[in-house]
């Protein structure tokens, strides 16, 4: 199913990347261009997971711990949240062999989740 992110993800981005069901594991350094594509399109990084990419499949290396939870003014909900996925992909930077899942919501998304 596509969503929101995958419309706005830029083709060089997703040919560096392995797809692995509904998400797109991106690897260091465009994972730094998702997350500002993701910006200019509203669209909030609640979490950012890196994984050892491995020739069978991938593995859990770590996970972002930030949550931000007043959504009243989009804008400023999405800066906070995606600012903080830069500061952690910063702070675990991993290149040959890793990638980067980034779990998004657009505002429309968001909403339909309750939020």
């Amino acid at each position: 199913m596509m969503d929101d992110f995958d419309n706005v993800l830029g083709a060089e981005i997703r040919a560096r990347s392995r797809r692995i069901g509904n998400e797109w594991v991106i690897p260091f350094p465009e994972v730094v261009e998702a997350i500002d594509q993701a910006s200019n399109a509203e669209i909030a990084v609640l979490g950012v997971d890196v994984f050892e990419l491995l020739t069978d499949g991938i593995r859990c290396y770590g996970e972002s711990v930030y949550d931000f939870r007043d959504s009243t003014n989009w804008r400023a909900f999405v800066v906070q949240n995606n600012d903080a996925a830069k500061q952690f992909v910063a702070q675990n930077t991993h290149r040959s062999g890793y990638g980067y899942i980034l779990t998004v919501a657009s505002h429309r998304e968001h909403q339909k989740l309750g939020n």
